[in-house]
């Protein structure tokens, strides 16, 4: 199969990118709290959309799993080695773990979830298709009330964001 770009895709892409960078820029600036959350309430559903959409159909191969797992973990040992070494704070020295995704490394560990989710979610039964949206979505609700799911695995986020994943796949189809 040969890869046609989709040149309005990538221009999404590069404006969400932006606001991502722009995003952390004025969390770590403060005193702009309004278009920050202008921001963050519309990003990272806009960046699942385009995940979702672009997603292969019915089955992911191993070599697009790998292009996420690969970066994961040569990612989060970085930020280990640069939290000892730049930051100085050790907290017990080095000790690599993969469960709590360093800061935005937790968007490749969710989107692995999602991408290996993808040949129970893409069907062509829109009856199924349906139950399983409004499954995605009380399940999102109800996770964003429970305070026993926390960051590892980035587990209150992969659950918060699957109902706009499971749309946008369904959708592409």
């Amino acid at each position: 199969m040969i890869y046609e770009r989709n040149y309005k895709i990538e221009n999404i892409k590069i404006i969400l990118m932006f606001c991502v960078i722009l995003g952390h820029l004025l969390e770590s600036i403060g005193g702009v709290d309004n278009l920050y959350k202008i921001i963050y309430s519309f990003h990272m559903p806009l960046f699942l959309f385009v995940n979702g959409w672009c997603a292969p159909c019915n089955r992911v191969s191993k070599r697009t799993l790998l292009k996420l797992i690969y970066p994961y973990i040569l990612f989060q040992i970085l930020y280990q080695l640069f939290n000892i070494y730049v930051i100085n704070e050790e907290r017990g020295g080095f000790s690599v773990q993969f469960g709590t995704p360093y800061w935005l490394l937790w968007y490749l560990l969710v989107l692995t979830f999602y991408y290996l989710l993808i040949p129970m979610i893409a069907t062509e039964s829109r009856k199924y298709a349906v139950g399983v949206i409004i499954a995605t979505i009380i399940l999102s609700v109800s996770i964003g009330f429970d305070n026993s799911i926390g960051y590892y695995m980035s587990l209150s986020r992969a659950f918060v964001f699957f109902s706009i994943f499971c749309m946008w796949v369904l959708f592409g189809t």
